[in-house]
């Protein structure tokens, strides 16, 4: 038999205004247990890439590289000084780079309420591939030509507390994406490869090259070149010495 739940049966708390009220904090109630699972962490840690998006990643570790930027603040003004230690993950193309189990970077000490930035050579042990556990690439594979191969790379940074040797993340996960792409090298237009420059007192060579792939969409930002000139000597000569290099 069915039954038929009466308005005269609903007890009068919850008629009409009442109701009302009774389904919103229903509702509140809810709400606020979806986001018990929503940790709120003290130390907010927040990723910036610069173009050129190298996938040669150890240049991102680098003295004097700031492509890479991480910021790290901590909220909590209770203490005068917090240190933590970082861990690092590269994913993307089927392939993830991340710090092994074992690894941590050295300890950065934080100000409460001031913003520390970390890039260059702070982060040179996290993107040490002696550091990184690989997947989706073997590291034999990687060694081959340390470059990740092209297309789109989240990378990740989180951090943990430094004295407790249990892993105790006290951050965020700070992250940052881009399209990693390895641009052919110019096309060198004057002196052309194999000929001979005239002896002048002073010397003086002028080198022009054209730019290869900067109709590519990634290469909006534009892409940077290292020249370098170096002298080969004669096969008669017999140096037993390396070239050396003469300007850069």
């Amino acid at each position: 038999m069915n039954s038929i739940l009466r308005a005269d049966s609903v007890p009068p708390c919850l008629r009409g205004k009442n109701l009302r009220s009774g389904i919103i904090a229903f509702i509140l109630f809810f709400t606020g247990l979806s986001g018990v699972n929503a940790q709120t962490y003290p130390i907010q840690v927040s990723l910036q890439l610069i173009p050129p998006f190298s996938g040669y990643i150890t240049d991102y570790g680098a003295p004097g590289n700031d492509n890479l930027r991480a910021y790290i603040l901590d909220n909590d003004l209770s203490h005068p000084s917090y240190d933590v230690k970082l861990k690092i993950k590269i994913e993307g193309q089927g392939i993830v780079l991340q710090s092994a189990g074992w690894y941590f970077s050295n300890a950065f000490t934080l100000t409460p309420g001031v913003p520390l930035m970390i890039s260059g050579s702070d982060l040179a042990g996290l993107l040490n591939e002696n550091n990184l556990d690989f997947s989706g690439i073997t590291r034999a594979q990687y060694d081959q030509r340390r470059v990740l191969p092209e297309g789109f790379y989240t990378i990740s940074l989180t951090a943990y507390d430094y004295v407790n040797p249990v892993p105790i993340q006290v951050s965020n996960v700070g992250m940052t994406q881009a399209w990693m792409t390895l641009n052919d090298p110019p096309y060198l237009n004057f002196p052309a490869c194999g000929n001979e420059i005239a002896v002048t007192d002073p010397q003086q060579i002028t080198f022009s090259w054209t730019a290869i792939n900067v109709n590519e969409p990634w290469n909006a930002a534009g892409t940077e070149y290292k020249f370098e000139l170096w002298e080969i000597f004669p096969r008669a000569l017999h140096r037993s010495t390396h070239s050396p290099r003469i300007s850069r």
